[in-house]
């Protein structure tokens, strides 16, 4: 897929994502499954069954897709507008890179762990470094350095606005991700995939997670 469809889509997203927080709601179980596309230039967030108004609470049981849940809310299951920007970031990841995320580990309590403090996606070298560097904001473990969502849709469409505009650093990135691309795509080698992965929505149990934490915290 190339730069300006990947950009396209996760402006939609970004979009939606935006309108949602503005009418002050949380998705609470945002993931790629939930992603509805039109085609390559259209997309929408669909599945709000789990939203809530922000500063609602919730309890020890929590429903989502592993990969796309924030550290915080497996740790205290506290969802939060943050926590849905998280859940954007881990897209971004998969739309740029083309990988679904965690793909090639169980979803399971250790993967919890392994999140919880700190692991994320290996971003491609391909990515251009802007939008490398924004994911990276959007899933930072620091909440309050995660953009916002109307942030995310500002940055994401101006740089649509801008992408053939070669006097622009990210048109000068884009380019050179090209090149590692072709170069990628030549010495490229498929390996099946060792586990199959529910990537539904479900729910999740994470108080031994919390109280393991607590208890060597």
């Amino acid at each position: 897929m190339k730069w300006e469809k990947k950009l396209t889509l996760l402006d939609c997203i970004a979009a939606d994502l935006h309108i949602i927080h503005n009418q002050g709601f949380i998705h609470r179980d945002l993931h790629s499954g939930n992603i509805l596309l039109n085609s390559l230039h259209s997309a929408y967030i669909a599945d709000l069954g789990l939203s809530t108004l922000a500063n609602t609470g919730s309890n020890d049981k929590v429903q989502g897709v592993l990969p796309y849940m924030a550290p915080e809310v497996l740790s205290n299951n506290d969802y939060s507008m943050e926590s849905d920007i998280y859940s954007f970031g881990i897209i971004a990841y998969e739309i740029v890179s083309g990988q679904l995320a965690y793909y090639n580990v169980p979803h399971d309590i250790q993967l919890a762990r392994e999140i919880m403090f700190g692991l994320r996606p290996r971003i491609p070298e391909n990515v251009p470094k802007l939008i490398n560097e924004f994911i990276n904001k959007c899933w930072s473990a620091q909440l309050d350095k995660r953009p916002t969502a109307e942030e995310i849709r500002n940055t994401i469409h101006s740089w649509n606005l801008f992408l053939n505009d070669k006097s622009t650093e990210l048109f000068a990135q884009i380019k050179s991700a090209d090149e590692i691309q072709e170069t990628l795509l030549i010495s490229d080698v498929s390996t099946p995939f060792p586990f199959i992965i529910d990537y539904a929505s479900r729910q999740f149990d994470f108080l031994p997670l919390r109280n393991d934490t607590n208890n060597n915290g």
